[in-house]
């Protein structure tokens, strides 16, 4: 049942754009994204595969100050990126 659940998120393609894009090249990731519709909302939940070491799970929830605003794959990357480049696994 852990493989198709893996298969699912690692196959999945709508989350190119996001935590995907903000992961470093090497690693696995898996994710379900979600758009809310108001406010720009674009979330992305992801388990990340480093090259060595635990999995890491990775939430970015973001939305914009206007009502009628897009949605911003970017944003959801650059924040993946930006957490990634900090994280240091526990030795």
């Amino acid at each position: 049942m852990r493989e198709q659940y893996v298969g699912w998120l690692t196959g999945s393609t709508t989350g190119d754009g996001t935590i995907r894009a903000g992961a470093p090249a090497d690693w696995v990731v898996g994710g379900k994204t979600g758009t809310a519709g108001r406010y720009g909302s674009r979330n992305d939940v992801a388990v990340l595969w480093p090259p060595s070491g635990a999995p890491v799970v990775l939430a970015v929830l973001t939305d914009r100050p206007e009502q009628d605003a897009e949605p911003d794959d970017a944003l959801v990357a650059e924040a993946a990126r930006l957490v990634l480049a900090a994280y240091r696994p526990a030795s």
